[in-house]
């Protein structure tokens, strides 16, 4: 109730220095109305009720009389109570908690461990203090209690934590308080689950430190860059098999040999720390020949065959004998290419036939390399032999002399978010010496997936399952930024691609049958971006000049060794085409081919598609190709079909010719029986240069697509030869009695590849006959019931090509 005056304005405090001083009367006013609730709560001794109903039984009090109900059954009933109205009238009023001190709490098991169920004989509430028992240990955290049926409330510990598994022992009492949705106890839980905990973690802590070798303090590894810490590092990795192992800042030279890892290590390569391994195999070249017997393997790590569950982690550099400081130093001393030359090597089938070995059938298994760089080696900068489960994440590698990442048949491999580039010259069994340096060997890779080439696919394997995903791949002027040869179910999704001879290569695993032949199967280059802005390189791929963006063909058309399942979408092309041979895509002896309909071919040379020799598929709706420059044999295609073994659909797509030269949309060579393309209607043709647009060279091999079938013109013509409405009609003339000449807007490709259908408007003309005289000149006559020429009206729908 408000109280007039109050003791705020009786006893306020006035201006500073001027206090004011409370008047007498007010302090009598004041004080009375404190006596008078007094009274009225102590008149008749006061009132105590056990249950609500009892008190409400009862009228004949005063109003403002207080009431206690102390033991109703249902615990929200009990508090303190004021009467409302005179003697005989009126209702009790809940107003307040009765002030107790504590609440006692039961918890006798309804609940659960961990979802307490406890009931007090009043209300709780945040005013008092709480004491429960508990019926049963937690076994979980964190550990809820609802009081009388109320909502959950979490069990917090005195320093504000959830209660641990076990903190809440069987028969313990704690004391608490409600605060919001927690319940705060004051006690904390039992001290034997803290210690547990401290205990686990102190044990995790003390396994750490012992797996953790102090390899320049434990096994006298220098890391100046001038003392061989290879017998060092090599002991390390020895003692470290089953351990991690740590290499801290430094530069740690291998001057007399190539340390391995073994199974079950994990090597931490500090953000500071340098492997640098300077060695590496060469011999008289061309003079002398190579002899793979004769090779010494030098890499900054290796594993041997059949090791398993390897690590190499931390943000380190390993520097292959060729590392230079910056680009001007690579200028000057280039990177040469040679053989086992690689920054960590999985070695496998390569290493074993090089060595004369039998082939092993155990694959090495689970390796995972992250967020290492690797540069200057004369061969690959990771190579991967027969490894199954193979993780490569965050890469940098740059300057080596082959490749980034070789994947020799793997299972189940991935290459994530990499930065690979400035890979040459090339492979040493196919570079070539022009003005005394070595350019243009092939067989280059930002990343490959192959096999070794040794002839029994049932040892030799290919690799399967392989992911490449948001790689950076740049400057791999001679050969592919990404390759499969004869892989199964390889992806190659949202990669960049810059500056490479070829994008992507989806090729034939095997050259010859001594080689054992592994046709590409199930292959996606999905979100992938291929752009190419460096000019044409003379001493780039065979040619001299920019191939493919992405390169498909299969060994050949045979049922056995053709490439089967290829998904090709959401991709964009920039400045790609061989000039002589292919175009910007090159789809060649492939069957289940999809060519979806987001792909974009910008600024390609010769052709934007093109497909050779064998190939069963569909390229679907809505793909862009904006512009295509012409070959220095006259070829300027935007689909070219340059083959008659090729069945498929090319559907709706947009034509852009930004030339002075005329593009031909589409190229449709003459179908072998059985085969041939359905070609869509409604492509779109943008001339936007001063050149031209055929838009389908030899539509007649059209296998009645709708292309074919589709209504070019038509009209609605009165019989004096004036049109009423035509689309595609470019005149009306009538010409004689009955005899009307009409001229299409855009001339089709023969007279024969035009169907005109005449309908008579009725009248005293019920016939009316269509022909065509030429591509685009067609005459129609109107005759009445006797067969007579007479002028009349007539409709005029004309199909064709």
């Amino acid at each position: 109730m408000a109280f007039s005056p109050n003791a705020e304005t009786v006893y306020a405090d006035g201006p500073f220095g001027s206090p004011l001083q409370p008047a007498k009367s007010e302090i009598r006013a004041l004080l009375t109305q404190y006596e008078t609730v007094i009274d009225a709560f102590t008149a008749n001794g006061g009132l105590i009720y056990s249950t609500l109903a009892l008190l409400n039984g009862n009228l004949n009090y005063p109003v403002n009389t207080m009431a206690w109900v102390i033991a109703d059954p249902v615990a929200a009933n009990n508090g303190v109570y004021r009467k409302g109205g005179g003697v005989g009238v009126g209702s009790w009023v809940r107003m307040a908690d009765l002030p107790y001190s504590f609440i006692i709490a039961s918890d006798t098991g309804a609940g659960t461990p961990n979802t307490i169920q406890a009931t007090t004989s009043i209300p709780v509430s945040g005013s008092a203090l709480i004491w429960m028992n508990v019926f049963e240990a937690n076994t979980a955290s964190p550990v809820t209690v609802s009081f009388n049926g109320g909502s959950p409330l979490t069990i917090k510990t005195n320093t504000g934590n959830d209660i641990a598994a076990g903190g809440l022992a069987t028969g313990m009492i704690v004391l608490g308080i409600v605060s919001g949705s927690t319940f705060r106890i004051l006690n904390d839980q039992v001290s034997s689950a803290i210690i547990a905990e401290a205990e686990h973690w102190a044990n995790v802590a003390e396994s750490f430190v012992q797996n953790v070798n102090p390899m320049a303090a434990a096994f006298g590894a220098v890391g100046n860059g001038i003392a061989d810490d290879y017998p060092a590092l090599e002991a390390a990795c020895r003692a470290a098999e089953g351990k991690t192992l740590y290499i801290p800042a430094g530069t740690y030279r291998m001057g007399s040999g190539s340390p391995r890892i073994g199974s079950n290590t994990i090597v931490v390569l500090s953000q500071d720390a340098v492997i640098v391994q300077p060695n590496y195999y060469s011999y008289n070249r061309p003079t002398d020949p190579y002899v793979k017997a004769n090779v010494v393997d030098w890499n900054g790590f290796y594993m041997n065959v059949g090791t398993e569950n390897v690590y190499i982690l931390g943000g380190g550099e390993i520097r292959g004998p060729f590392w230079q400081p910056d680009d001007a130093a690579y200028t000057a001393n280039p990177v040469q290419n040679w053989p086992a030359s690689n920054g960590i090597h999985a070695r496998g089938h390569d290493y074993e036939q090089r060595k004369g070995l039998p082939l092993s059938q155990t694959p090495s298994k689970n390796v995972h390399i992250s967020n290492i760089r690797v540069e200057g080696f004369a061969e690959d900068a990771i190579q991967v032999d027969q490894v199954d489960n193979i993780c490569i994440d965050a890469p940098i590698l740059k300057r080596c002399g082959r490749g980034g990442v070789r994947f020799y048949g793997c299972v189940n491999g991935w290459l994530r978010e990499g930065d690979i580039g400035k890979l040459y010259p090339g492979d040493y069994l196919n570079s070539r010496i022009v003005g005394g340096v070595e350019v243009g060997g092939n067989r280059m890779y930002g990343v490959t997936a192959t096999r070794c080439y040794l002839g029994d696919l049932s040892i030799d394997r290919d690799s399967e399952n392989i992911w490449v995903e948001n790689n950076t791949f740049d400057d791999i002027p001679y050969w592919k930024c990404m390759d499969t040869h004869g892989g199964t179910r390889i992806r190659f999704l949202y990669n960049d691609c810059y500056d490479s001879h070829i994008g992507v290569g989806i090729d034939k695993g095997g050259f010859t049958v001594e080689d054992g032949i592994a046709p590409p199967r199930d292959i996606w280059v999905i979100g992938n971006r291929f752009i190419r802005t460096r000019p044409d390189d003379p001493n780039e791929g065979d040619s001299g000049v920019a191939g493919a963006a992405i390169f498909a063909v299969a060994h050949d058309q045979t049922d056995a060794q053709v490439g089967r399942g290829l998904i090709i979408d959401d991709n964009i092309c920039v400045g790609w085409g061989e000039d002589t041979k292919f175009g910007a895509l090159v789809v060649s002896n492939f069957i289940g081919v999809q060519i979806g309909g987001k792909n974009q071919f910008n600024n390609s040379r010769r052709s934007a598609i093109c497909i050779r020799e064998r190939f069963e598929g569909d390229i679907a709706d809505g793909i862009i190709i904006d512009d295509v420059r012409r070959s220095s044999l006259g070829v300027q295609d935007g689909i070219a079909v340059e083959t008659a073994n090729a069945v498929g659909r090319i559907g709706a797509a947009t034509f852009i010719n930004r030339q002075s030269t005329a593009l031909r949309a589409v190229f449709l060579s003459n179908p072998s029986a059985g085969m041939g393309f359905k070609l869509a209607a409604d492509h779109i043709f943008r001339q936007l240069g001063s050149g031209t647009i055929t838009k389908v060279v030899n539509a007649n091999n059209d296998q009645l697509g709708p292309w074919t079938q589709q209504l070019r013109a038509a009209a609605r013509v009165n019989s004096d030869g004036t049109i009423s409405g035509s689309r595609g009609v470019a005149s009306v003339t009538k010409t004689a009695t009955g005899t009307y000449t009409v001229v299409l807007s855009e001339p089709l490709l023969a007279a024969s590849s035009i169907w005109p259908i005449a309908s008579s408007r009725g009248g005293s003309t019920p016939v009316a006959q269509a022909d065509s005289v030429d591509a685009s000149t067609i005459t129609v006559l109107t005759k009445n019931a006797s067969g007579a020429l007479t002028d009349g009206g007539f409709v005029l729908h004309v199909f064709g090509y």
